[in-house]
């Protein structure tokens, strides 16, 4: 999902953005959106369901990775006609880094991700070398 769609759709927005889950990162959802200068409430299961009635008033939906397709409070986004992204999708959107890479999987992310660090940091020193030359 391109970047310059997500932020179109965010200044199109009329209500307020909806985002399931009051974890770690609906919280840092819900910092950025408010620091944008956008309306949001978070929806949890422990204590603020999401209903029909939401579904109908909010712009759109930001999901948090732990809700799969089919919950239940994600059909009823759909069945409202509601765009519906995730939070990764959120992030692309303000990210100022010119390309990004995910990592996913069961195993092996933090592995992998401490070996990308460390090719990366020694690509940068043996650039900086060379530009020094």
């Amino acid at each position: 999902m391109k970047a310059s769609f997500l932020k179109d759709l965010l200044k199109r927005s009329t209500g307020s953005v909806a985002v399931f889950g009051r974890g770690l990162s609906g919280r840092a959802v819900e910092e950025l959106l408010n620091k944008e200068g956008y309306a949001c409430d978070i929806f949890d299961q422990k204590d603020k369901w999401f209903s029909r009635e939401n579904a109908r008033n909010c712009s759109l939906v930001i999901t948090s990775p732990g809700f799969p397709p089919s919950h239940e409070w994600i059909k009823l986004a759909e069945q409202e006609g509601k765009t519906i992204i995730t939070e990764l999708d959120l992030g692309v959107c303000f990210s100022r880094a010119g390309s990004l890479v995910g990592i996913t999987g069961t195993n092996g992310k933090t592995s992998v991700a401490t070996i990308l660090s460390h090719v990366a940091n020694n690509l940068l020193v043996s650039l900086n070398h060379l530009e020094k030359a």
